[in-house]
């Protein structure tokens, strides 16, 4: 899906409106841009939306049902305008909220340009760029979002019908965005923050990203870095090992043992006494996980849950204490987070079941609900169990101020909460513990598990095991928003940029030795052009599809320290720029290869395609 970032608008239908023709309507895709244009930073998709005039001026319908689908509510500056405008720049809102919503990075503002209008009709032929990562999701879910738009902005008596059929529709669109999500909401938090900073990133492969250029770049997955040791991960990765390591050096680590069914897990958690702790010894995220099991038939039912997740089960010796989780980052600990379980709290009247509706009400279990589909917490097998436990059934109506446990594990995917303690409310020898244990396993970052009975206190004198090692922590964003800024400030050096000269040319190739003279000039180790990269006068890249994909390969990599691209026209005005700035933009000082160039029928679009995104840029950047 590709097309030229300029082509011409197709023409309007020559028909007027009928009473029961759509008041918006998708037009056509005009494609997928690779590059960068019109100030913007991300790759980027168009399409072209018919409005009408005839359109209600009311958007309230559409502004609070779409907010409540995606959690996002319209800017009140935006919700104030109900011109043909200020719908479409709705549509783009609530399109990143959706993509966003699903772990999808799309950040960039869009670019909205009226291409027709036919005052006799009353039509606008609009062309909407938008950021998209993957073109082919961008275009459904924008096509969504028309329909879904004309059903709410119809008749009032009619619109609870017409969107129903959006509705379903709507539910297909969420499981093919989840075929596009990051997993770990680390990255998009990554990106995010990478994209505030003007830091350049890019895509290398299944969901691994380099953010910057060049030798400025560090590439990630989530946690894991560049200069994550595999070995380390591995590790991590096997609780069993884990432990082993950490045993050898006299940290505090749970005694456990694999068992290979359910008899032995009996046996095992016996010969410990009760109560004891089921896991994966191969999982992470608490995937698997039963704690404070303390009968023979909670046992079982948690071992059979257990293999769902991994057919390698460690039981472990339950430790009584508070669950913090400590993260690390190369040698100091930069943020503790206390981990409960789900819980409710009595207020008597509301029944436990009635409580725990009110709990999936709340703005961020609704905001779990939209993502995957289903509540983190909810009368199950699990909190059944754990009801009785505590002497109660799912309609007794608990005391007031009474905590009703429902969760065995503190994980926030199944509803736990976590909470922000400060640095200096920990004591310095855990600080200390957490460091070392992410030294010795090499790891740069690391979420270390630590169950203790008073964070206040050092470890070696209450108790406290190491439970987990995590090679890729969730850092989280709600408490500490600003904690991905600071972390890619001090990993990405110079704010992954390096610098970058374009050179355009028409359908000649300059000479070489020209083009290695230039590069010289401009201190560059690295050139790219239509055919390949060079690297030190010695050709690296060999049968690169054109002069964009080339200058793509230059920048992803490590070891371009200055870069020159040498640029086809064509290339640009198809796929746009490789990169948002350059330090300097050359033609071709030979004047028969200049007067070549200005003949070039792509060299005018390009020209404007330089001068738009420059001005563009700037008034991005104002605002």
């Amino acid at each position: 899906m590709t097309s030229a970032p300029y082509d011409a608008p197709s023409a309007l239908p020559d028909r007027p409106r009928s009473a029961d023709q759509a008041l918006i309507t998708f037009h056509r895709t005009c494609g997928a841009i690779p590059g960068v244009v019109l100030g913007l930073r991300q790759p980027l998709v168009q399409v072209e939306i018919t409005t009408h005039d005839h359109a209600p001026h009311d958007l309230s319908a559409l502004d609070s049902v779409i907010a409540d689908l995606t959690g996002e509510a319209v800017p009140t500056a935006l919700a104030a305008r109900s011109d043909p405008a200020a719908l479409l720049l709705r549509l783009h809102h609530f399109y990143g909220a959706l993509l966003r919503g699903a772990n999808i990075p799309v950040f960039d503002p869009c670019h909205l340009a009226l291409m027709q209008k036919d005052e006799a009709l009353g039509r606008h032929l609009w062309r909407l760029t938008v950021p998209a990562i993957h073109p082919e999701i961008a275009v459904a879910a924008l096509q969504w979002l028309v329909q879904a738009a004309d059903a709410l902005i119809g008749p009032a008596d009619a619109r609870n019908q017409r969107f129903a059929a959006q509705q379903q529709r709507l539910s297909e669109l969420k499981q093919r965005l989840a075929g596009y999500s990051l997993g770990s909401t680390n990255m998009i938090h990554f990106l995010k923050a990478a994209h505030d900073l003007a830091m350049p990133f890019e895509e290398v492969g299944s969901g691994i990203f380099a953010i910057g250029h060049g030798r400025a770049s560090r590439w990630l997955l989530s946690t894991i870095t560049d200069a994550t040791p595999n070995l380390a991960c591995l590790i991590a990765s096997n609780k069993q090992t884990s432990a082993q390591v950490l045993r050898k050096f006299g940290l505090p680590v749970p005694d456990h043992k694999q068992v290979g069914d359910e008899g032995e897990a009996v046996r095992v958690a016996e010969e410990m006494g009760y109560p004891v702790v089921i896991k994966p010894l191969d999982q992470e995220q608490g995937r698997g996980v039963f704690a404070g099991l303390r009968s023979k038939e909670t046992l079982q039912a948690a071992y059979r849950e257990a293999l769902r997740y991994s057919k390698n089960i460690l039981v472990e010796r339950h430790h009584e204490g508070e669950d913090y989780r400590l993260s690390v980052m190369q040698g100091r600990v930069i943020k503790v987070m206390h981990r409960k379980p789900a819980c409710v709290v009595g207020d008597g009247h509301s029944t436990i079941t009635q409580l725990v509706t009110a709990l999936q009400n709340t703005p961020e279990q609704q905001r779990a609900v939209r993502r995957s589909g289903q509540p983190r917490i909810a009368i199950d097998q699990e909190v059944t169990g754990l009801l009785a436990e505590q002497g109660l059934s799912a309609q007794d109506i608990p005391a007031a101020g009474r905590v009703i446990r429902l969760r065995r594990k503190s994980n926030i995917s199944v509803g736990g909460t976590h909470h922000l303690t400060a640095l200096d409310a920990v004591h310095p020898d855990n600080l200390a513990l957490a460091v070392r244990v992410a030294q010795l396993m090499g790891l740069d970052f690391a979420g270390i598990d630590l169950i203790t009975r008073d964070i206040a206190a050092p470890w070696h004198r209450n108790g406290a095991v190491i439970c987990e090692v995590n090679a890729q922590p969730q850092l989280g964003y709600r408490d500490t928003p600003d904690l991905y800024h600071h972390i890619l400030e001090e990993l990405v050096p110079d704010g992954g940029r390096i610098p970058l000269y374009l050179l355009l040319v028409g359908d000649v190739l300059p000479p070489l030795d020209g083009l290695f003279a230039l590069a010289g000039a401009q201190e560059c180790n690295t050139i790219s052009m239509p055919g390949g990269v060079w690297r030190d006068g010695v050709q690296i890249a060999f049968g690169v599809r054109d002069s964009f994909a080339a200058a793509k390969a230059m920048l992803l990599d490590k070891q371009t320290t200055a870069g020159l691209m040498v640029m086809h026209c064509a290339d640009v005005a198809r796929s746009g720029l490789p990169a948002h700035s350059f330090t300097e933009v050359f033609l071709p000082a030979d004047e028969a290869a200049a007067l070549a160039l200005a003949q070039n029928p792509a060299q005018q679009q390009v020209r404007s395609l330089l001068q738009q995104h420059h001005a563009a840029a700037g008034r991005h950047a104002g605002a």
